[in-house]
């Protein structure tokens, strides 16, 4: 079984939005040094509006909707988000997208109708050299190829 989805799946949901809250927290604190003894409800202020700007930045790039893993199954894709594993064939997949946000790509499979996991399933793709080298294929055509293959035979 081959696995699609990128070992730095993990970096981008959990580890860099911890590093940067944390970054966050401790400019805004430098920033307010002297705040805080004047004013410290001003101070807190503005430290919780940076916070929420960070969580509304990885809210909005849809950090949180990634999945864990993609790994290939006989008929389709097994895909695991967190504690939840769904298979989901390629007769249920509309199509087949690739996205490039802040120097991250992202693969995206629409579906035809909403799933456990939304009407969309996303997850960070093993890179061009790795999927080359790992799986001896191009990840994007093999996908699109699957999709196409299971939609005429949805057709038929």
């Amino acid at each position: 079984m081959r696995t699609f989805s990128s070992s730095k799946t993990r970096n981008s949901k959990v580890i860099t939005p911890a590093i940067l809250l944390g970054v966050m927290i401790v400019i805004s604190a430098w920033i307010m040094r002297d705040k805080w003894a004047t004013s410290p409800l001003y101070a807190s202020v503005f430290v919780l509006f940076a916070e929420l700007f960070s969580v509304f930045y990885f809210w909005r790039t849809g950090t949180w909707r990634l999945a864990d893993s993609v790994v290939e199954a006989p008929d389709g894709l097994r895909v695991r988000r967190g504690a939840k594993e769904l298979l989901v064939t390629y007769r249920e997949v509309a199509t087949v997208k690739h996205r490039s946000e802040a120097g991250v790509s992202r693969c995206i499979l629409e579906l035809h109708t909403p799933g456990e996991f939304g009407p969309r399933i996303e997850f960070i793709p093993l890179t061009d050299d790795e999927s080359a080298a790992q799986l001896g294929i191009d990840l994007w055509g093999y996908l699109e190829a699957a999709v196409a293959n299971a939609q005429s035979r949805r057709a038929a």
